[in-house]
């Protein structure tokens, strides 16, 4: 028998440990455990839980998607495989990272930051390399199963180059103004580019915005950065 600080009763099989009453709370709070305190006494998350106590469990500040693999040694088995599957998940998304990283340079030679923005052409390239998503295929790339060369080889082969799109992507992110969107718009249409696909992700007072367009040159590309370069308004940026 557990209760919560608010005096809620929950009951654990004996035996149980602080890493097993966190994940009776939820799974995500599980992966966010830091430490207890057992009757208003610190304790370590892998302390066995007194019956009766009271107990409250403290959370660490950084998000994070699994625990450390050691608490799988201080779990009951229920416990252990929900956090063996957040340590698969976890595994997985940072072969994902790591594949995405790795072809940035890749596709920034091609005026692109997303491979997502090239529509029909990412569906057919994601399937030719037998997988269903573009997760699979950064998953594929950061684990080492497929080689950054044979994508480079198939974007060169669909025609898929700055020479031959004639795309540029330009990346702002900052603190949100009106304005914003129509005076970058404004200065594409001034070199003559074509807006072809808009990505806006607004997080409360931060904005983050992509444009791909056609039409520009590189002096077209120099010119918006000497602008986002000179306003202040555009605290990150990127132009490709």
């Amino acid at each position: 028998l557990v209760f919560t600080p608010r005096g809620e009763a929950r009951f654990l099989p004996r035996g149980a440990t602080g890493v097993d009453f966190a994940y009776s709370l939820s799974e995500r709070l599980g992966a966010q455990a830091e430490s207890l305190l057992v009757d208003g006494k610190p304790m370590a998350l892998t302390t066995v839980i007194p019956n009766a106590s009271t107990v409250e469990v403290l959370f660490a500040d950084e998000a994070r998607s699994a625990p450390d693999p050691e608490l799988l040694e201080y779990s009951l088995p229920a416990t252990r495989q929900k956090i063996e599957d957040q340590l698969i998940i976890a595994e997985r998304d940072r072969f994902v990272k790591e594949g995405k990283g790795s072809l940035e340079p890749v596709i920034e030679a091609r005026g692109l930051l997303d491979l997502g923005d090239l529509g029909d052409r990412l569906t057919r390239m994601v399937y030719g390399f037998g997988c269903q998503r573009l997760d699979d295929l950064y998953f594929k790339v950061g684990g080492g199963y497929l080689p950054v060369s044979d994508i480079a080889q198939w974007l060169d082969n669909n025609g898929i180059t700055k020479a031959e799109l004639g795309w540029t992507t330009v990346q702002v992110s900052g603190t949100d103004e009106r304005g914003i969107l129509k005076d970058l718009t404004l200065w594409i249409w001034k070199k003559g580019g074509n807006i072809i696909n808009t990505v806006i992700p607004k997080r409360g007072e931060r904005y983050e915005l992509r444009l791909v367009v056609e039409g520009m040159d590189g002096q077209g590309d120099d010119w918006i950065r000497s602008q986002l370069t000179s306003d202040s308004r555009f605290a990150e940026w990127k132009v490709v």
